[in-house]
C-alpha cells in the first residue's frame, strides 16, 4: 500500500511563498498632492487655500527631496494669488534655504532648494510633509481649475525624482510587503485546505478497504 502524497509538496509551497517576498513588487512611489483638489469655488473676497504635500519619500534613509519647481495654474478671472507659506521639509533646523514665489497670471512658480546637507535630509526629513500652502482670494463668483505641473524634483545629491501628481486626498493602499504577505497566508491555507482534503479521502479508503 503506496504511502498518502499530497498533490503538491511543502517544498513546493515554500518555494512559491520564496517567490511571492523577494519577487520585485509595484511602490506606489512619491506623489505631490494639491488639496482640496482639482477646483476651488469662490465668492468675491473670499479667501482660499490650496496645499501641496508630498509622500511616499524614504523613512530615515533615501530618496529625501532637496529641491523642487512647480507651476501653480488657477483662473485669474476668478483668483487672484495672495501669499505663500512655506513647508519646514527642505529646512529642517530653520537655519535658511533658497526659495521663491514668482506670481504672474493665472500662474504662481514656488522653487526652493535645501541648504541641509544629504545625511540629514535622508536621515531626518519626513517621509509626508508640506511642500507649501497658497493663498488665494476670489475676484468674482465662479469656479476656477487649478492644476500642478512639475517642472523639476531633485533628491538630496540633485539627483531627478519622478512623481506622480494627486488632486485630493489619495487613497491608502497597502504596502509591498504586506500584500505579499496576504498572498502567502492565502497560499498556505490553500495547501493546508487540500492536503486535508486528500488525507480524509485516503484514510476513508483505507478504512473501507479493512472493512471489505
Amino acid at each position: 500500500m503506496s504511502a498518502f502524497r499530497p498533490a503538491f509538496s511543502f517544498r513546493a509551497v515554500l518555494l512559491l511563498a520564496l517567490s511571492v517576498l523577494i519577487a520585485p513588487t509595484a511602490s506606489a512611489g512619491i506623489v505631490v498632492s494639491v488639496l482640496p483638489g482639482s477646483q476651488l469655488s469662490v465668492m468675491p473676497g473670499d479667501l482660499a487655500t490650496v496645499d501641496l504635500t508630498i509622500s511616499g519619500l524614504g523613512v530615515g534613509t533615501s530618496p529625501s527631496l532637496g529641491v523642487y519647481d512647480l507651476n501653480l495654474t488657477f483662473d485669474p478671472a476668478i483668483l487672484s494669488f495672495v501669499n505663500v507659506n512655506w513647508g519646514t521639509g527642505l529646512d529642517l533646523f530653520g537655519l535658511g534655504d533658497v526659495r521663491s514665489a514668482t506670481p504672474s497670471a493665472g500662474l504662481v512658480n514656488l522653487f526652493e532648494l535645501s541648504l541641509d546637507s544629504a545625511a540629514d535630509l535622508n536621515a531626518f526629513q519626513p517621509s509626508t510633509f508640506l511642500l507649501a500652502s497658497l493663498q488665494f482670494q476670489g475676484v468674482s463668483t465662479g469656479t476656477s481649475n487649478i492644476a500642478l505641473a512639475i517642472n523639476a524634483l531633485g533628491d538630496a545629491n540633485g539627483a531627478p525624482l519622478s512623481a506622480n501628481i494627486v488632486y485630493g486626498r489619495a487613497s491608502a493602499v497597502p504596502e509591498p510587503s504586506s500584500r505579499a504577505l496576504l498572498l502567502l497566508v492565502g497560499v498556505w491555507t490553500l495547501w493546508a485546505q487540500s492536503r486535508a482534503r486528500r488525507q480524509r479521502h485516503y484514510y476513508e479508503n483505507t478504512l473501507s478497504k479493512i472493512h471489505s
